[in-house]
């Protein structure tokens, strides 16, 4: 398992500094930036544990090792072994996230919400997710065989009601 050193600190990641460096060498949107990068084995940690968020197929080899890869019961994949798919995917997070630090925290809704009120109760309240991006899409090419899931469910809402009818009684609970 490749690892970086940080601050006397060893740390096991999915791809190592040398392979991310040639990885990203070739990529147009990333390879100046991660050439000049003084935080590469950050970045490599920080994606590699981006990576292991992520719901995979099978399970770990070892219940002991600290990550979720390598791992036993995915087709084609060796159970001793991490995928290419995700050592690269791996390189390509690094170099994300030098370019865009901000890139894998969770999004979150405290500074985006608005209220819209038309008068006498009636109003929209609407939030849109703020900070961090989704896992991006051509990471999510490279590993998506590999994931265990990928539902996703959109509920849009639109309007408000003033009165609640939960409370009359044809709406008891147990009866």
């Amino acid at each position: 398992m490749p690892t970086v050193d940080i601050s006397g600190n060893t740390y096991e990641v999915y791809a190592d500094i040398a392979s991310a460096d040639l990885f990203l060498a070739g990529d147009i949107f990333y390879s100046s930036k991660w050439s000049a990068a003084s935080n590469k084995a950050e970045a490599l940690v920080s994606a590699t544990r981006w990576l292991d968020r992520k719901r995979w197929l099978g399970t770990k080899t070892a219940e002991s090792q600290p990550l979720e890869w390598p791992r036993t019961g995915v087709e084609g994949e060796e159970s001793d072994t991490v995928p290419t798919a995700i050592a690269n995917a791996c390189c390509l997070l690094a170099g994300l996230l030098v370019t865009k630090p901000k890139s894998a925290q969770t999004k979150t809704t405290a500074s985006n919400r608005k209220q819209v009120m038309a008068g006498q109760g009636v109003g929209i309240e609407y939030f849109r997710p703020d900070d961090g991006e989704e896992f991006p899409a051509q990471a999510m090419e490279m590993v998506q065989h590999l994931l265990a899931s990928q539902v996703a469910i959109a509920i849009p809402f639109v309007g408000a009601c003033t009165e609640s009818h939960f409370a009359e009684e044809r709406f008891t609970v147990g009866g």
